[in-house]
């Protein structure tokens, strides 16, 4: 489990959706304690909406293989507009969360640049995103998305938990991200949005987090 100061009574959970551009949430967000943010989502431009603090990012193994594997990063690339294949070593003095499939001992020379630039990189346990995907009764071989793994941490760490910019891809292609466009393409091989959703929309209703349209 992450480890935070015991101070932090309150957290953010900030999604990529483009829907935290319909409101001006950036102030908010905030103000709260803790901050965690996702892949390459932004706030630079966009502060109004998302705030300018991170606290916590948490990615997966794509921001990582494009540095060794140049080849690995061609469909992100054609998929995701502002896929930055340079993106880990671009961070400055962020708390970064691996998700999966990042090898220390291939990765250690990147793991390095980046704690040079003032970053600490930490593993996600294996048996968090079990306890997640048991939470949300997912499937064999479906994974919970890093959005989940965050509000999953969230609620269990902080004692108030906001939730903005989750509308479980929803939103018509082309403000699927804040930040960029999207190409079509199947996500239902690696997440199961409905599911997700079911369970961020129960712990609103149970008062566990809140969630901010």
């Amino acid at each position: 489990m992450v480890e935070t100061d015991e101070t932090f009574k309150t957290c953010a959970v900030v999604g990529n959706s483009g829907i935290v551009l319909k409101e001006k949430h950036g102030e908010f967000i905030d103000s709260h304690d803790f901050v965690i943010r996702f892949n390459l989502a932004p706030t630079e431009g966009y502060e109004s909406h998302v705030g300018t603090k991170t606290s916590l990012r948490i990615v997966n193994c794509h921001m990582f293989h494009s540095l060794i594997f140049p080849e690995s990063c061609k469909a992100n690339e054609e998929t995701f507009s502002e896929f930055d294949p340079q993106y880990a070593l671009k961070l400055k003095n962020e708390r970064i969360l691996i998700k999966n499939n990042v090898d220390p001992m291939v990765f250690g020379s990147v793991f390095e640049l980046m704690k040079q630039n003032g970053c600490t990189v930490e593993m996600l346990d294996a048996r968090v995103i079990q306890e997640v995907s048991e939470e949300l009764n997912l499937k064999t071989g479906i994974e919970p998305s890093n959005g989940m793994i965050g509000t999953f941490l969230a609620k269990n760490l902080f004692d108030k938990v906001s939730c903005f910019g989750f509308s479980f891809y929803s939103d018509p292609w082309e403000s699927k991200h804040y930040y960029e466009d999207m190409t079509p393409y199947d996500q239902s091989v690696v997440h199961n949005f409905t599911e997700e959703r079911e369970w961020l929309e129960n712990l609103d209703q149970t008062k566990e987090v809140r969630i901010y349209k």
